[in-house]
């Protein structure tokens, strides 16, 4: 079973920092706080399908981080491609499982993102997701598309 989950969003200004994910959660029922994937169950996904689609304004860069809750902490579990300026959309795609990836990776958490640019983090992952946006140099505030879809296969249900 699948289910499909989509943050659509406009990137921060120049300056404002690592900026969390303020746009409603679309095809979830569960999502109390906008921005914030919660979904019952969705810690245990067999598997995860992250694909972006980033388009960056014609100067600046972007770099758009995944991050999960674990422990209480949010942290990083992919940093996408990093966009730079042109306005040429970039598409990626990273699948998660539960294996592992090389230890000692490099991450950040809370509003501290650290992940390298165009890495995944495998692994064990919680019930909320959320994105980080942190504009460049050059990046004028809402004039880069963020487009992010995961997808998580479920296990089945067993009489289904």
């Amino acid at each position: 079973m699948l289910a499909t989950f989509q943050w659509v969003e406009s990137s921060p200004a120049i300056g404002s920092g690592a900026t969390a994910s303020s746009q409603a959660v679309k095809n979830t029922d569960s999502s109390s706080t906008a921005g914030i994937l919660s979904s019952s169950g969705l810690e245990e996904a067999v598997g995860l399908l992250a694909i972006a689609e980033i388009t960056a304004d014609a100067s600046g860069t972007l770099d758009v981080y995944l991050q999960t809750f674990l422990l209480g902490t949010w942290y990083d579990i992919v940093h996408f491609k990093q966009t730079s300026g042109g306005g040429s959309a970039v598409k990626s795609a990273y699948v998660l499982g539960p294996g592992y990836s090389a230890n000692g990776i490099p991450i950040g958490s809370g509003t501290s993102p650290a992940l390298a640019n165009d890495t995944v983090v495998g692994g064990p992952w919680g019930e909320k997701f959320r994105l980080m946006m942190v504009p460049g140099s050059g990046a004028a505030g809402g004039s880069s598309n963020v487009k992010v879809t995961l997808v998580a296969q479920l296990p089945r249900q067993w009489g289904r």
